[in-house]
C-alpha cells in the first residue's frame, strides 16, 4: 500500500488502525451512524427544498427558477445516496472488524456498478452529483448574503 494514496486506500488504512483498538468497532460503527444521519438529513433537505432560502429566486425567470429548484433537489439527493453508501460501508466494517469493508466514493461508485441495473443505477448517482455541481455554481451566482 506504500506509494498507493487513493481516498479508498487512505479509508481503510485509517479504518484498520481505529479497529486495531477495543473500542475501535464503536467508534467506526458511530462513524457509519453519523454519515447514515447526514445522508439522510441531504435526503429530506432535497425533498423539502431547504435550499431554496438560501437563494434570490425572485432574481430569475420562471424557467430558469424550477431548473435551479429540479438542480438542487438532484444534486442533495445525489449526495444523501452516497453517505448513505459509505455509511453502509462503515457499519459493515465494523460489525465484521474488516477494515476492507471500507469504501471512499469511488467504492461507493464501484459497488453501484455491480448490481443487478448497476449502469442505470450508477449513471442516475453520475447524474445526480453532476446536477450537485451545477447547483453550486448557480448558488455562487444567486446566494443570499445576509
Amino acid at each position: 500500500m506504500r506509494g498507493d494514496h487513493t481516498a479508498g486506500n487512505s479509508a481503510r488504512h485509517w479504518t484498520a488502525k481505529i479497529l486495531a483498538h477495543g473500542w475501535g468497532p464503536w467508534l467506526v460503527g458511530l462513524a457509519g451512524v453519523i454519515f447514515a444521519g447526514v445522508g439522510i438529513g441531504l435526503l429530506v433537505y432535497a425533498a423539502r427544498e431547504g435550499f431554496r432560502k438560501y437563494l434570490r429566486l425572485e432574481e430569475t425567470s420562471g424557467a430558469a427558477r424550477e431548473w435551479i429548484i429540479r438542480l438542487g433537489k438532484w444534486g442533495y439527493s445525489a449526495l444523501g445516496i452516497v453517505f448513505c453508501l459509505i455509511s453502509g460501508f462503515l457499519v459493515s466494517a465494523a460489525v465484521h472488524s474488516e477494515a476492507n469493508r471500507v469504501q471512499g466514493l469511488d467504492g461507493a461508485l464501484r459497488t453501484l456498478a455491480h448490481q443487478s441495473y448497476g449502469p442505470w443505477l450508477l449513471g442516475i448517482v453520475a447524474a445526480g452529483l453532476a446536477s450537485y455541481g451545477a447547483f453550486m455554481l448557480v448558488e455562487a451566482r444567486y446566494r443570499r448574503l445576509v
